[in-house]
């Protein structure tokens, strides 16, 4: 069975292989915090600052990797976080 996704429970699209494989990393990212509180139950104000900071956090290790260093798995991990913070917000405007 192929994966969908529906946005406004109306469109039914199917992943890119691009996305599939993303979508996989930021769950292993995810599954980590698992004991953490439920991001439905923090405030925006507060993801808003972690998306940001791990907006900065991608910068620095992009630019450290512009130097010369071998930065690939870092980048990764930090573009899942961004992506994962962004996804918390989104989330929670879907039930206001």
């Amino acid at each position: 069975m192929k994966r969908v996704i529906t946005i406004d429970g109306k469109t039914t699209l199917k992943p890119r292989k691009e996305l599939k494989w993303f979508i996989g990393v930021q769950e292993q990212k995810l599954r980590k915090v698992d004991d953490k509180r439920h991001w439905s139950l923090v405030p925006d104000g507060y993801l808003l600052k972690r998306l940001k900071e791990e907006v900065i956090e991608l910068e620095q290790a992009l630019d450290t990797r512009a130097r010369g260093y071998d930065r690939q798995a870092e980048i990764l991990s930090e573009c899942a976080d961004v992506a994962n913070f962004a996804m918390m917000i989104a989330d929670k405007q879907r039930y206001c």
